[in-house]
């Protein structure tokens, strides 16, 4: 079963306001988080996968994002697993809904173990996207089909 995100528009809501909700389920799940605020400047060039050893060239003049990462304690064994933020365009993105837990799946679509994985999505996406639908384009052209997750992405004022 995967990590579960919901999303509520602004015409969804009593009150006109946009809800995000997540939740985790990974493991033993408590899995602590952390929530910081990445700074174009504290921004990393490239970043290695901890999970897939994928070693990529992080997008360049990026923006001021929040994330709610792993515990610097346990990304040195899980790596970054971003999860949830919103970048400085408003652009909010869940990540992380794992679907290579269910072996049916893999059974039909394997993962490619030396790929781009869920660890690195917000390290890739929250940075530079400026609308939902840039990110959705993005991602597709980065990932095409052989991203291992669901992620959803919404502007915030709309």
């Amino acid at each position: 079963m995967p990590c579960t995100t919901t999303l509520a528009g602004k015409k969804a809501t009593a009150d006109g306001s946009t809800l995000i909700a997540r939740n985790e389920d990974y493991g033993h799940a408590f899995n602590p988080k952390r929530f910081i605020v990445v700074t174009p400047d504290k921004q990393p060039k490239d970043y290695q996968s901890v999970t897939s050893k994928c070693k990529v060239d992080l997008p360049g003049n990026p923006m001021r994002y929040t994330v709610v990462p792993e515990l610097e304690s346990t990304m040195k064994t899980m790596g970054w697993w971003g999860e949830a933020g919103i970048n400085a365009a408003n652009v909010a993105m869940s990540a992380t809904e794992t679907s290579t837990t269910n072996s049916r799946v893999l059974g039909v679509d394997p993962m490619n173990k030396k790929g781009i994985g869920e660890e690195l999505q917000m390290k890739l996406q929250k940075a530079n996207d400026q609308t939902a639908k840039a990110a959705y384009d993005a991602a597709m052209k980065c990932f095409g089909d052989c991203v291992e997750t669901g992620a959803l992405q919404i502007k915030l004022n709309y």
